[in-house]
């Protein structure tokens, strides 16, 4: 399930509004135009600067915006919500029929009534792998954003979806705040040095998953374990600036 709390004031204090779903209008809650923090705590979601999901917006993933400039919006200027579907899976070819839309994995398709009749799909955001049995087991495909029309074109069978999940993915930047140079990772690395990445690493965006990150190179050395979420400074996710050697996926 998607969701996101919106904060009356920086750094997560005043009122808060806890949303699952949609809002055309947050003003419902008292909350017109008067957001300055805001933590996404499952699910990518899109915020609006004006009700009925119009006006300016802005993309956030997973992860906590302790102010404004964190999202690169404008304090007290959103209107509207509405949490992004991620991936949608549709019950017939060419995008046809029934559809349920996903933000977060869900271990058994057969809870929306979609168990084993899933024959085309939308990936809107982030990389997922789609399972033929429950609980990410058996045969599986992995899918990047785009569009399949049949089960063909993700290499799979018809009708044999029943699990789904995003796929772990990690941004490492060079500077504090999310500046420099980048590097996006979706699967371990046993020397950040192989990518020009050793020990500068100042800040992280886990995308999705949860992460370890080493102090030193084939995952040894000083760790910390870190969920999805933003790490603007190092002190964030409790390690030591630009001693990061190697990472993975947990």
């Amino acid at each position: 399930m998607a969701k996101i709390t919106l904060y009356e004031h920086a750094n997560y204090e005043g009122m808060a509004a806890n949303l699952t779903s949609e809002c055309e209008f947050i003003g419902n809650y008292g909350f017109n135009d008067i957001v300055s923090s805001i933590k996404v705590e499952s699910g990518n979601w899109i915020v609006f600067e004006d009700a009925n999901y119009e006006g300016k917006s802005y993309n956030l993933a997973p992860g906590d915006y302790s102010q404004w400039q964190a999202w690169g919006g404008t304090n007290d200027t959103i209107s509207s919500v509405r949490p992004r579907e991620a991936i949608v899976l549709y019950e017939n070819v060419n995008f046809e029929g029934r559809s349920v839309k996903l933000n977060t994995a869900c271990e058994f398709l057969g809870n929306f009534g979609f168990n084993d009749t899933v024959s085309s799909i939308k990936v809107n955001s982030g990389n997922w792998t789609v399972f033929e049995d429950a609980n990410f087991t058996g045969r599986s495909s992995s899918l990047k954003p785009g569009s399949y029309p049949n089960w063909q074109a993700w290499g799979g069978s018809n009708d044999t979806m029943s699990s789904v999940r995003l796929c772990p993915s990690i941004t490492l930047y060079e500077d504090a705040n999310f500046q420099g140079k980048r590097v996006e990772l979706d699967s371990e690395c046993n020397f950040l040095g192989n990518l020009g990445f050793n020990d500068i690493v100042s800040s992280i965006v886990v995308h999705s998953g949860n992460w370890t990150v080493f102090g030193d190179a084939n995952y040894a050395g000083h760790s910390c374990n870190l969920k999805p979420g933003n790490y603007s400074t190092w002190e964030a996710w409790g390690g030591i600036n630009d001693t990061m050697s190697s990472v993975k996926p947990n």
